[in-house]
């Protein structure tokens, strides 16, 4: 017989780990669409222009693409909450202790991809920004690398990212406190 209060906690995770997995999962695909259009206009500009190997973006859409990564992490983690929740309504169950580490490690991921792209992002505005001075005269004089609308969209791309892992984090934290909670006497 499984208890009200196993219930609540399978029934939790099986809801946050469901709605924490197709919010990712769209900002994810959102994200990865404008990431993926970025780098084919970077590809296809030819000659090769320093516009193109800009070496300040770089970094950033590296970041950004580790970023993704992590959430793509993040996805499969909540979809094992919602096996873990199965799990729980089961005579061999895991114990309170092994779901709140499961929990705790979906909000270390998090937090690490979060960590990713705020790092991305601050590397692709400082880009953005050393571009747009170079744009006007001032005593910087180097070749003009005009800031395009794409540039606007890798931008919007990390937010998505960051985004994601923040409903991620507050997912997690959620369940980590309906799991931590003590039981209820009914």
């Amino acid at each position: 017989m499984t208890s009200a209060n196993v219930l609540k906690v399978s029934s939790a995770l099986k809801l946050w780990g469901w709605v924490g997995f197709w919010v990712q999962v769209v900002l994810s695909i959102i994200s990865g669409i404008i990431l993926l259009v970025f780098v084919g206009t970077r590809s296809l500009s030819t000659p090769p222009s320093a516009e193109a190997v800009n070496p300040a973006t770089l970094p950033g859409i590296g970041f950004a693409w580790l970023g993704l990564g992590m959430v793509g992490v993040s996805i499969f983690w909540h979809w094992r909450y919602t096996r873990w929740a199965k799990r729980l309504t089961y005579e061999d169950r895991p114990t309170k202790q092994q779901t709140i580490q499961l929990v705790k490690a979906g909000i270390v991921i998090s937090l690490m991809g979060m960590l990713l792209t705020l790092l991305g992002a601050g590397a692709i505005v400082g880009a953005l920004t050393a571009k747009s001075l170079q744009q006007q005269p001032t005593v910087i004089t180097v070749t003009t690398l005009p800031v395009q609308p794409i540039d606007f969209f890798v931008i919007q791309a990390n937010i998505n990212i960051i985004l994601s892992h923040f409903f991620g984090l507050i997912s997690c934290l959620w369940l980590l406190q309906k799991v931590a909670d003590k039981p209820s006497r009914e």
